[in-house]
């Protein structure tokens, strides 16, 4: 899996300054940029793509909440707070994780690890037959046997190699 571009978003200096440490320490994530205006953040979240955002909730003029809800489902969100009452804001919002201030590097990655874990590619089952009926039997079908298939108003013939 490729690196994750992250931004970084808390009103506090010292706040950014450590979650931004936290993010060049991890090999999974690039810092894009790191915001203590959450306006200026959001302007350059709507012009630059991110994988995932690290945002406080409790912020002057545009909180953690209001930001989650203006991005929409673009990224992925984490929010860092020393509030755990807004705990169920965040995850009535889906965000990925909620850690409490101050941060343990280890709580850190955790976090992180569920975010790899949300984006990681779903693969859909590999099927590599079909079923059909034929008289009163059913019958499988490998895909690679296949050579053609005939229309034939309300049937089908199906050419194989191993039926003909």
């Amino acid at each position: 899996m490729q690196p994750l571009t992250c931004l970084v978003i808390d009103d506090e200096p010292l706040a950014v300054e450590l979650i931004a440490a936290y993010v060049q320490r991890t090999p999974a994530l690039v810092l894009s940029a790191a915001f203590t205006d959450p306006i200026a953040a959001f302007r350059y979240l709507q012009e630059h793509p991110v994988a995932l955002v690290i945002t406080d909730i409790r912020m002057p003029e545009l909180n953690g909440v209001q930001l989650i809800k203006l991005a929409g489902d673009r990224c992925a969100f984490i929010i860092v707070s020393a509030h755990p009452e807004h705990a169920v804001d965040g995850f009535d919002l889906d965000v990925a994780d909620y850690l409490l201030k101050p941060v343990k590097y280890e709580r850190f990655q955790a976090a992180i690890a569920k975010v790899q874990k949300r984006m990681a590619p779903t693969e859909a089952p590999a099927f590599d037959h079909f079923f059909l009926k034929s008289g009163h039997e059913v019958v499988r079908i490998d895909h690679d046997d296949v050579m053609h298939i005939t229309a034939m108003r309300d049937y089908v013939a199906v050419h194989s190699r191993s039926r003909g």
